[in-house]
C-alpha cells in the first residue's frame, strides 16, 4: 500500500511540474488547471506538511507582494524595474526552498520545493508574477481546507 502512495505522489508531482513546465509563460495556466493542480497538490501537502514550515516563505512572497502592488503600473511599464525590484529577490527565494528541502529531509517539503521551485522558473513578466501569487495562495488554502496543520 505504501507504494501505491507513493506512485501516487510522485505521478501527482510529476504531473503538475509537466504542465508547469510546458507553459511559454506562468500567465497561460489556465485558471481551471491551476485550481485543480492547486487543489490536488494542497490536499497532498495537508498530509505531512505544517503550515509553520513554510511561515518564512511566506513571508517573503507576501514582501514582494505588497512592494509589488505598491508598484504595479510602473512594474508593467518597465519591465527592467520589475526585474530587479521583484524577480531577483524571488529568485533567490529558491535557495531558501533547497536549504528547507534538504534540512528537513521531508519528501512532501521536497515536493513543495520542486513545484514552487518549478513556478518561479516561470515567472518573467509581472503578469507572471500574478499567475504565482494566485497558485501558491491556491495551495496554501487547500492545504488548509484539507485539515493541514499550523
Amino acid at each position: 500500500m505504501h507504494d501505491k502512495k507513493t506512485k501516487d505522489t510522485s505521478s501527482l508531482v510529476k504531473g503538475i511540474l509537466e504542465r508547469i513546465s510546458s507553459l511559454d509563460s506562468l500567465a497561460y495556466y489556465k485558471m481551471e488547471d491551476l485550481i485543480s493542480d492547486a487543489e490536488k497538490f494542497g490536499e497532498h501537502l495537508s498530509k505531512n506538511f505544517k503550515a509553520n514550515q513554510i511561515r518564512k516563505f511566506h513571508s517573503y512572497i507576501s514582501k514582494f507582494w505588497q512592494k509589488f502592488i505598491s508598484n504595479k503600473m510602473k512594474y508593467e511599464n518597465d519591465q527592467e524595474k520589475f526585474k530587479e525590484d521583484i524577480l531577483d529577490e524571488l529568485s533567490f527565494v529558491k535557495v531558501y526552498l533547497a536549504y528547507q528541502a534538504g534540512r528537513t529531509k521531508s519528501d512532501v517539503y521536497k515536493d513543495f520545493e520542486k513545484i514552487i521551485g518549478k513556478a518561479i522558473d516561470k515567472v518573467k513578466t509581472s503578469k507572471d508574477f500574478e499567475t504565482f501569487k494566485k497558485f501558491y495562495d491556491a495551495i496554501l488554502a487547500y492545504h488548509k481546507y484539507y485539515g493541514g496543520k499550523d
